[in-house]
């Protein structure tokens, strides 16, 4: 006899993990550029966000005008000079600089921490005392899962011993005042960072630090007894070096030393030191003076160079676990007699080791010159920079096809054979490069130009595998852009104005789904500027890709866009303009920035009513107090789907706030409203979201108005105290 079917058992929901191994393999293999974009994708949603926000710094006090994040090239080598003291502790891939701090409010670190409950960042960092104690009374429970918390004490150093108090891994503390005692806080930290070094008598409280970061060489000499287990150390401010001058702890892993002179460094006898950064004010010789362990990593120096006269090669050769060196040379004439620019070949200023894998040649006022350099197999990252001056020698160069990203500076490119292992590469040069054949690369991914060679026209063809587009032409405006790639997702075009941009001028393939146009104004000649605004309204409707989800179109002087046909356009940034008008906007879109753009004669009740699925909306120094000004009648409608709002810096008054229409707001967030002091009765505001908005996490106000608002039973506020240049962050502090 048949048994009758059983019925299923209904089950909860259960939470599905990936294995973490197989969560971070996944993710390895996701381009940068779609990681944001995948931040909440099912299952490998929380490595992605593990991935983007290693470094966190909580606590930005206003809106920034900066750029978007999306476009994460390569920096130029030059900029890693002051990232150095950032990046030396914190960024396990040095080669790109850019895993240093990403910043974020509270609200999205709260957000990111309850979506995904394992997401534990390496390092958080609190802007202040107070913004720590802020989340502490809110949300103690998200804290107390991270594995390391820092913390500065600028705004309250008197409160320090408090940390103590705290159910929290508070690792590091910095910006201590020039006198502290607190002792017990010192022997529990595992991280200092100090102008000087606490003058306490007990001088145990340094024997378990970790991390040391000191501004000036005060006290220098007692390092080694008062930090016997120090690993990283770095001294910011350090007149010279000689024989038997400094000893470090003999544990140290790091060191990262700015110093003026040298007159001999000898630090073999760290046999832990892996990585040696130093900036060096003046000298010749630099590394004929420097001894390291030979299980030494990475190098990194910055110093000046006098000329091959007085500098002898540096051998690399004697130390076999080298395996990233870098160099930035500044030459310095040693006369009046001497050029003002110098050659000087490689083989003049180092041997290269055939274990190197990163190699940075830096030299600013000079040229590099190849000289039958040969490149060993085992390199997979080069940068070779140089004022650029007449001469094609590097055709000579073979470049070994083991190289994935190369960034070169010269003057010519004729005749050079670019290995077609390349994944990244960045170019500068003054000549054209037609000779380049970009389609033989079939293994790039990401390619940034830079120079003045492309005159007028920027016509090219490009592999299917590239995906990223970066064109930086120092002011020359651009009469036509012509590009082919077929899978080409991100194009930005950096300081390089159009003329126009139309039909018969501009053309991308469709599939390109982010396009960024940015001209910054802060070294641009006037008549750049006025170039720039005389050609209001010429860019063309319908002329950018259909696939199109992001959009930037920063300082760009525009006075309106109409982009209502791009149905997929998700993100749209238009701040530093000179919008008057703004044409219907696409429904699909999730972001808009408006900051610094004066859109007081374009707003209507409604302009943003029919955006459903606006999720962010910033609206930083626009001048919308005029708008309220011309007529006391007027309202603002804001859409149930908002998340996050910025209205800071508007200089709103009394009146206004009953104006703003938030009580669709159902899911708000985030509610900035700092720099409207004289907008005294907030209180309505507070009331509003209280009732309506029951997933906010901050809104943010004027010290100014604390004494207006009711405190009691809200615990969502924060106030800022504004003084002219400074913004100091001072939340209440109710559990």
């Amino acid at each position: 006899m048949s048994q009758p079917p059983q019925k299923k058992q209904k089950t909860g929901k259960q939470i599905i993990y990936l294995p973490d191994e197989i969560g971070e393999l996944i993710v390895s293999y996701i381009p940068d550029h779609y990681l944001e974009a995948n931040l909440f994708t099912p299952l490998i949603g929380e490595f992605i966000a593990m991935k983007l926000y290693r470094y966190i710094h909580v606590g930005s006090l206003f809106s920034k005008l900066g750029g978007q994040l999306q476009f994460k090239f390569v920096d130029s080598q030059r900029g890693l000079q002051g990232i150095v003291s950032q990046s030396f502790f914190n960024d396990e891939n040095f080669v790109s600089a850019k895993d240093s701090y990403t910043e974020l409010s509270v609200n999205q670190f709260v957000q990111l921490s309850k979506k995904y409950p394992r997401f534990k960042p390496h390092i958080i960092h609190f802007h202040s005392l107070n913004r720590l104690f802020w989340m502490h009374h809110r949300y103690p429970e998200i804290l107390r899962k991270l594995p390391r918390v820092d913390v500065s004490l600028r705004d309250d150093s008197n409160r320090a011993s408090s940390l103590l108090e705290l159910p929290y891994n508070i690792y590091s503390i910095s910006d201590i005042p020039k006198v502290f005692t607190e002792v017990n806080l010192l022997s529990n930290i595992s991280g200092l960072c100090a102008d000087y070094l606490p003058q306490i008598a007990d001088k145990s409280w340094g024997k378990d630090l970790q991390e040391l970061e000191l501004g000036r060489e005060k006290g220098l000499h007692e390092l080694p007894h008062l930090f016997p287990n120090l690993k990283k150390l770095r001294i910011d401010n350090l007149e010279s070096l000689g024989v038997g001058t400094l000893r470090f702890p003999s544990k140290l892993q790091c060191l990262n030393i700015r110093v003026g002179h040298i007159e001999r460094l000898d630090v073999s006898y760290l046999d832990n030191l892996t990585e040696f950064v130093a900036e060096i004010g003046y000298d010749s010789n630099k590394l004929d003076k420097m001894r390291f362990p030979l299980g030494i990593e990475r190098v990194i120096l910055f110093c000046a160079y006098y000329g091959p006269v007085t500098e002898a090669p540096a051998n690399l050769e004697i130390y076999p676990n080298l395996r990233d060196f870098r160099i930035f040379y500044s030459y310095v004439p040693l006369g009046i007699d001497e050029p003002n620019e110098v050659s000087v070949t490689v083989g003049e200023l180092l041997k290269i080791p055939d274990t190197l894998r990163i190699l940075t040649i830096d030299l600013l006022e000079g040229q590099l010159l190849p000289d039958n350099l040969k490149l060993p197999p085992s390199l997979r990252v080069l940068s070779i920079s140089n004022t650029r001056m007449s001469g094609n020698g590097w055709s000579s160069v073979t470049f070994p096809e083991t190289l994935t990203e190369l960034t070169l500076q010269v003057d010519c490119l004729e005749g050079i054979e670019l290995p077609k292992s390349l994944q990244r590469l960045y170019l500068t040069t003054t000549f054209p490069i037609e000779s380049v054949n970009f389609l033989d690369l079939k293994h790039l991914v990401n390619l940034k130009l830079d120079g003045e060679w492309v005159g007028e026209n920027f016509i090219c063809s490009f592999p299917s595998s590239l995906e990223t587009l970066q064109v930086l032409f120092e002011y020359s405006p651009l009469e036509e852009v012509v590009i082919e790639a077929s899978n080409l997702k991100q194009v930005a075009f950096k300081e390089a104005p159009f003329k126009c941009i139309g039909t018969s001028n501009f053309e991308l393939p469709d599939c390109v789904e982010s396009l960024s146009f940015d001209t910054s104004m802060e070294n641009c000649l006037s008549e750049m500027e006025e170039y720039l605004k005389s050609r209001h309204g010429k860019i063309e409707r319908n002329i950018f890709p259909s696939s199109l989800r992001e959009l930037y179109l920063a300082s760009n002087f525009l006075e309106g866009v109409g982009l209502q046909s791009y149905s997929n356009l998700e993100k749209l940034e238009l701040l530093g303009n000179n919008i008057s008008r703004l044409d219907k906007l696409p429904s699909s879109l999730k972001s808009l920035r408006l900051d610094g753009s004066p859109i007081c004669k374009c707003l209507t009740p409604t302009i943003f009513s029919d955006l459903t699925n606006l999720r962010e909306l910033r609206m930083a120094d626009t001048k919308i107090n005029e708008y309220f000004e011309s007529d006391q009648s007027r309202v603002l409608n804001f859409p149930s789907s908002l998340v996050i709002l910025n209205l800071s810096n508007n200089k709103l008054q009394l009146g206004v706030a009953p104006r703003l229409l938030l009580s669709g707001c159902t899911q708000l967030q985030e509610l900035w409203l700092s720099g409207n002091s004289d907008m005294t009765d907030v209180q309505v505001i507070i009331d509003t979201v209280k009732s309506a908005s029951p997933e906010i996490v901050e809104l943010r106000l004027d010290e100014e108005v604390r004494n207006r608002v009711k405190e009691g039973g809200v615990n969502f506020l924060s106030f800022v105290k504004y003084t002219p240049g400074i913004w100091q962050n001072s939340p209440d502090f109710m559990p």
